[in-house]
């Protein structure tokens, strides 16, 4: 039997641990272990202003504390006046509603506080008097139509 020569020939062998809290994922700066969402470079801890979109923008767990929802109300006869009985909340005022709570009845454009109460027996500008700006006329029958009432 031949002899054989036996090398030893040291093998290396490097590993990379991937510490996921160590990468920064969108390139934003931030750390994914200190950012809140590593994949998008917009959201991150050094955010100067958290809108109103829904969305913890600064990662210090409050949504939209810098644009906080405006208060809107439907306002379904277009009249610009919302029903106070249908509020919601938005960020951006959508088409058929609001800011305001003054209309006194949302089912008819005519009646509004910038409408005038004519003699119709309704409210029509939201003041809580009937018929204040043209009050009824008091009329008398006149049964024989001379002119005069009884």
């Amino acid at each position: 039997m031949p002899a054989t020569a036996r090398f030893s020939v040291p093998v290396c062998v490097l590993l990379f641990a991937c510490d996921p809290a160590n990468t920064d994922n969108d390139n934003d700066g931030y750390t994914a272990d200190v950012d809140c969402n590593d994949a998008d470079d917009t959201i991150n801890p050094g955010v100067s202003q958290d809108l109103c979109d829904g969305v913890d923008a600064d990662c210090d767990g409050l949504f939209d504390e810098d644009g906080l929802p405006t208060v809107i109300f439907a306002d379904s006869d277009g009249d610009g006046f919302g029903n106070p009985f249908a509020p919601g909340f938005a960020c951006t005022i959508p088409s058929g509603y609001v800011t305001n709570d003054d209309d006194c009845d949302d089912t008819d454009v005519n009646v509004n506080p910038d409408a005038k109460d004519i003699c119709n027996l309704k409210n029509d500008d939201c003041d809580f008097f009937v018929d204040e700006d043209e009050p009824p006329i008091k009329v008398w029958h006149d049964r024989d139509e001379d002119g005069f009432g009884d």
